[in-house]
Order: C-alpha cells, then sequence, then structure tokens
C-alpha cells in the first residue's frame, strides 16, 4: 500500500487503524474462521509496517516500532493460545497422539477455507526462527532480539502442548535450536539474555523431545560462557543466573542424571 499523498502522520495514523483492525480481527468471536493464509498475512503486514517505521526513523527505539512490536506481541498470544483448543478438541475425540498436525475439525469461512491451526503456527514459527539468524543480510541486532522474545512468547503461550504437534516441534528441533546455539556466541548482552530464556522455556515445556540439544546446551553455552576466560563478567554473571533458574526445577538434578550421566555414550553433567 502506497501513502505518498499523505503527510507523515496520516501515514502513521492510517497504519495505526491498519494494525488495529488485523489485530481485533484476530481478537473477534470469528476470528477462529481466519485461514492459516491470512494469520500469516496479518502477521507479515505488521512485521512490513515495523521494518517501515524502523528504516524511516533510524531507530527501533520510536513510538510507531513500538506500538507495531505490541500489536505483534498480541498477534502472537492470540494465533498460539488456539493449540490448547485444537489438542482439547482431539483429546475429546480420543486422537491424543503426538502427531496431531492433521487431526483437526476444522471449521471453514464463507469462502469454503479451513480455520487457521498449527500449519499457521509452524509457518510464524519458522519465520522467527529466521529473523533471529544473525547471518542473514536484513537482520539487526534490534530485530533479532525482538523475534526472540516473540519465540519466548509462543513458546510459553502453547506451554507443554506443543509437543504434541510433530510439525511445531520438529522446528524446535531443528531450525530454533540451532539458531540458538549461534545466537548465544553473541556479544550482545541482550540477545545472550534472551536466548538463555528460550532454552530454559524450551527445557521447561520441551525437555523430553529435545534431549540431545539439551545436553549441547549445557555444554556449549552455560560451561562454556562459565569457564571461559575470554566471557565477560556480564556473561558469566548471566549464565550463573539461568543456571541457577535451571536448579529451581525439582526434577532437574534427577533427570540430568538419569537422562545423561546413565546414558552410554552421554556427557556426565
Amino acid at each position: 500500500i502506497q501513502f505518498d499523498d499523505h503527510s507523515r502522520s496520516d501515514k502513521e495514523l492510517i497504519h495505526i487503524r491498519i494494525m488495529e483492525i488485523l489485530l481485533e480481527l484476530l481478537r473477534s468471536s470469528a476470528g477462529y474462521l481466519v485461514s492459516n493464509d491470512n494469520v500469516c498475512l496479518c502477521v507479515q503486514k505488521c512485521f512490513e509496517f515495523r521494518s517501515y517505521h524502523r528504516n524511516y526513523h533510524k531507530t527501533n527505539n520510536c513510538l510507531m516500532v513500538r506500538y507495531t512490536e505490541n500489536v505483534l506481541m498480541q498477534m502472537m498470544l492470540l494465533v498460539f493460545n488456539k493449540i490448547k483448543v485444537l489438542h482439547s478438541a482431539a483429546t475429546a475425540d480420543g486422537d491424543d497422539d503426538k502427531n496431531d498436525d492433521d487431526k483437526h475439525h476444522h471449521h471453514h469461512n464463507h469462502n469454503n477455507e479451513a480455520a487457521f491451526d498449527t500449519h499457521a503456527m509452524a509457518r510464524i514459527l519458522k519465520y522467527l526462527t529466521i529473523i533471529i539468524n544473525p547471518n542473514q543480510l536484513d537482520t539487526s541486532a534490534d530485530l533479532r532480539e525482538f523475534g526472540l522474545r516473540l519465540i519466548n512468547v509462543a513458546l510459553e503461550t502453547s506451554g507443554d502442548t506443543l509437543n504434541h504437534y510433530a510439525s511445531l516441534i520438529g522446528i524446535v528441533q531443528d531450525d530454533l535450536c540451532r539458531q540458538l546455539l549461534i545466537n548465544s556466541q553473541s556479544s550482545n548482552f541482550m540477545i545472550l539474555s534472551l536466548t538463555l530464556r528460550v532454552i530454559f522455556d524450551l527445557f521447561v515445556y520441551c525437555k523430553q523431545q529435545i534431549r540431545v540439544q539439551l545436553e549441547v546446551f549445557f555444554i556449549s553455552i552455560h560451561l562454556r560462557i562459565a569457564e571461559s576466560a575470554s566471557s565477560s563478567f556480564e556473561q558469566k554473571e548471566l549464565v550463573l543466573e539461568s543456571i541457577v533458574e535451571f536448579c529451581r526445577e525439582p526434577d532437574l538434578i534427577v533427570g540430568l542424571y538419569t537422562n545423561y550421566d546413565c546414558q552410554v555414550g552421554s556427557t556426565h553433567l
């Protein structure tokens, strides 16, 4: 959409109104009927607005960028909260399997398009793993930070229900874990902090699905940074705080011993 004939304030107001409509579309009582493609289009359009205002103002610390990020946060809550509804419906019909991606009870809109499900969530989660990739030419540090925040929201909203959907777990095991390892090497304090937070959320909600990846995280991130002479005081402090948070989990020590120390070929964590 082009707004060349409008003043700057008019453009910003139009963008705000569009985002309000897109958010209300997903939030409304009929929001569950929106198709996978249109849910992804809503998210894509908001990311385009964020990029537009970030590039225009040359900073991510302006009102329009913050407003757009807030809208996207709310969209993540609305979209990924539906996973619990989908799983409850599948469980009620006796389809309580791990691979529930194709067992949804589809409602259809007037165009006979199926209402959005985990396929939209998988596309969004995949996109988030792309924007946190520091090797992407168009990815800035502030976009990576925001992407990690959105991933955190998606994980905490989905909870352990995520484990029942192979398409989502596959992205977590491969794309997300790989990018978390890369981001853990960042000298950016906030990126490291958010990376550690996402890893903790993965431990809380998906530990049975990413046992090997968690072993790599403990060795290649927590222990590496804590023991490295080249790590800054701030980095070591972050890692130690993360380890303390892990240790607050009542089953952690027993879990580490049985899943790693007692397994042939695994590290004595």
